[in-house]
């Protein structure tokens, strides 16, 4: 990347409408993909959930999980750190390029797929067994198949990623969604058994895989060259150290907020609660990631490059995040709170009413996490590995502990109280020590305002749907309460200056 292509592709350091469109389009055009695939995945999940119901639908989330675990497990700390090496700035001539760089870790991504690959299938046996033989052979088969398309897909999003590619991001999710939900609509009118619904998961997650391979290597501009480190061994020594430290504490990480509560729930209650659990917990990471969380994405590569900066180039990212995350995370908690059991019941369901509890809950919960997002990103940014990997033993150790006993204990409950002890947890850690050196401010007077809007718009919302019951009164109620909660906020101080003067230029066109 030329050096006045990175400068473009940075923002958030001087309020210029260069940076501020850059800014703009990356978002767009990767959280196109997102809101695409999470809404799409949201409807294939329900009619799955429809489909098969409680009893099956426990019994194949638990399997989904068991892969998304083996996928953290190989990624994560691969996928941060492939995005922050790629993304930092390529002009020394003591750094190798990018190229390099990415088959550096396409080729130890693969040794440590083939690593993990065993124990997913030894829990893909060990939960298969009772179904009989030949299912078993194929869900050990399947599932294996679908952790190595699933953990390869996301290495090459997160290169995209460090190259500030976002187009790259969103070709996946725009081929392979639509797809995905004619094969589920298929399916479901088939009135398809869970063996059924594997496969279709695997041809997806192949699909997923086809897509980036090919757009990295043919139209991303990656050309993958002999590999041979050569005087570039010191820098690759420093990216394996760090990769030592930021791998493990970004999989504990993932596993405070994976869904760990559904292996205990497997164990000490019934898969009926599971799914309940997962339909929660479904429509509440839609939620928490497709507004709350849509400007996470964007937040490491742009972290890493101001890092050089200075601080204060930081400071000023971190804290125009939080205001934003503010309006972002309070936008949301209004109107599930009105209308939790309302789009459970009309979306999965009646006999998945007890899901509005975990649903509503995790909302908040995610939410609040939310608020860790620039600051874990600084920390990433500033080689803060050792400090990560510590406080995620300790919060993994935490979360677990919270998960045996209180899931033990208190069934479902125990597993929101578990999941909520356990993100605090998360927050608080990254957030005070990043802070000693950042220094960021966010005005309590700010945070009272944004919860007295919410409360204003919450209570009109609730009047103006009390006459409308059912989905209705949910999207009216929804409605108002956006365009007054977005109006308080606008006109108020707790919007950011330059953000102000950016929707004025866009509305103004």
């Amino acid at each position: 990347m030329s050096e006045q292509t990175g400068e473009q592709s940075m923002v958030g350091y001087a309020p210029t409408s260069t940076r501020t469109d850059s800014v703009a389009r990356n978002l767009l055009l990767a959280n196109s993909a997102n809101y695409l695939e999470y809404f799409i995945g949201l409807i294939v999940s329900l009619l799955i959930a429809r489909s098969l119901g409680p009893s099956d639908y426990g019994i194949y989330v638990f399997m989904i999980w068991m892969v998304s675990i083996a996928v953290a497990v190989t990624n994560e700390g691969f996928n941060l750190s492939v995005t922050k090496h790629v993304a930092e700035d390529s002009q020394d001539d003591n750094r190798p390029s990018i190229s390099l760089i990415v088959q550096f870790f396409e080729r130890a991504h693969l040794t440590r797929l083939l690593i993990f690959m065993l124990p997913l299938a030894l829990a893909t046996w060990l939960n298969s067994v009772e179904r009989g033989t030949a299912f078993t052979a194929f869900a050990v088969s399947a599932l294996c198949a679908c952790f190595f398309f699933r953990a390869r897909h996301m290495l090459r999003v997160s290169t995209f990623r460090g190259m500030e590619k976002f187009w790259g991001v969103a070709i996946a999710p725009f081929v392979m969604t639509p797809l995905n939900l004619a094969s589920a609509i298929v399916l479901y009118l088939w009135g398809a058994p869970i063996w059924a619904y594997l496969v279709q998961y695997l041809v997806i997650s192949a699909g997923f895989y086809l897509c980036t391979r090919f757009f990295l290597l043919r139209r991303s501009g990656y050309v993958a060259p002999a590999l041979r480190h050569g005087r570039f061994m010191g820098y690759f020594d420093k990216v394996g150290e760090y990769n030592r430290y930021v791998g493990p504490s970004a999989i504990l990480a993932y596993i405070m907020a994976s869904q760990t509560e559904v292996l205990f729930l497997n164990l000490f209650s019934s898969t009926e609660v599971v799914a309940f659990f997962n339909v929660g917990f479904v429509l509440a990471g839609a939620i928490a990631t497709l507004v709350p969380g849509i400007i996470n994405m964007v937040l490491l590569p742009m972290v890493s490059r101001s890092m050089a900066k200075g601080i204060d180039v930081v400071r000023g990212i971190v804290e125009q995040t939080l205001r934003y995350q503010l309006y972002l995370n309070f936008l949301v908690l209004g109107p599930t709170y009105l209308y939790a059991e309302t789009v459970v019941v009309f979306l999965f369901g009646e006999e998945y009413r007890a899901a509005s509890v975990p649903f509503f809950w995790l909302v908040v919960i995610y939410c609040g996490a939310n608020f860790v997002s620039a600051f874990n990103s600084y920390l990433l940014a500033a080689n803060e590995h050792r400090l990560l990997l510590r406080v995620s033993i300790w919060g993994a150790v935490f979360g677990l502990l919270c998960d045996l006993v209180l899931v033990y204990l208190f069934d479902l409950s125990g597993a929101i109280w578990a999941l909520g002890l356990t993100m605090f947890w998360y927050v608080t850690a990254r957030i005070v020590p990043a802070n000693r050196r950042l220094r960021a401010v966010l005005r309590p007077l700010h945070l009272l305002l944004t919860i007295a809007f919410c409360v204003l718009a919450t209570v009109l919302a609730a009047t103006a749907s009390a006459g409308t019951s059912g989905v209705l009164g949910a999207v009216l109620g929804t409605l108002l309460y956006v365009l007054v909660f977005s109006a308080c906020f606008y006109v108020s101080p707790v919007l950011p200056a330059q953000g102000r003067d950016y929707l004025r230029g866009v509305l103004s066109r």
